[in-house]
């Protein structure tokens, strides 16, 4: 296994003008998707989070279905993920819960796999407690990955595809005491443990963007 030093090395190699993040080409005006130098895709004012496909046009989006009986509490929307096209325009349901009872209803945070043919979502049972699902774009077929909260895919270098995400551990300190923190790690799409990234647990979200770019890093 490569340690977090290795890959800032291998990493380092990278040539930085292939590799640079996805072009902002589709956004939400008053709850629509909207691709760029287009009309509006969708037309209920119900969808949000919308992202693009590395194939530049499929676009995956949250479309609601029930809007949430408390307004602070947003995760508690029913929610399902459609798919649009922004050359056509049309759109279609991909995956949805199957009850009210659902978990997979409070998705969000959709994000493409580095081959498109994957879509990552986030579930919010309850509380602090994070589940990532992955869903094949061709069928629907969604499935558990891990328990974490996914910060993005690896775009570039050793562990292109590869998922960042941040996940509650048992750590020890130097006087061997145990605490709880949240480090970064390195999962394979399926959710297997690659490494955690020493020191990562104490970084906030500027460490993380500094790292990055230092490491030329690719995460979205």
């Amino acid at each position: 296994m490569k340690t977090w030093i290795g890959v800032a090395l291998s990493m380092s190699l990278v040539a930085v003008a292939g590799v640079a993040h996805a072009a902002p080409k589709v956004s939400v005006e008053h709850g629509n998707v909207v691709c760029r130098g287009s009309r509006p895709m969708t037309h209920d004012g119900k969808d949000s989070e919308p992202v693009l496909s590395p194939d530049g046009h499929t676009v995956a989006f949250i479309h609601q279905l029930k809007p949430s009986p408390e307004p602070d509490f947003p995760e508690e929307a029913m929610n399902a993920l459609w798919l649009g096209d922004c050359l056509t325009g049309r759109i279609r349901p991909l995956a949805a819960p199957t009850s009210a009872k659902d978990m997979f209803g409070s998705m969000s945070g959709p994000i493409f796999s580095a081959d498109g043919r994957l879509i990552y979502v986030t579930l919010v049972p309850g509380g602090d407690y994070l589940v990532v699902q992955q869903v094949e774009v061709s069928t629907g077929q969604h499935r558990f990955v891990m328990d974490a909260e996914l910060e993005g895919v690896i775009r570039n270098g050793p562990y292109r595809g590869d998922l960042l995400a941040t996940q509650h551990s048992d750590l020890v300190d130097r006087d061997g005491a145990h605490y709880g923190g949240y480090p970064y790690y390195v999962f394979r799409p399926d959710g297997t443990t690659l490494m955690r990234i020493p020191g990562s647990e104490r970084w906030t979200d500027r460490d993380l963007k500094r790292r990055l770019r230092a490491k030329h890093w690719r995460v979205w």
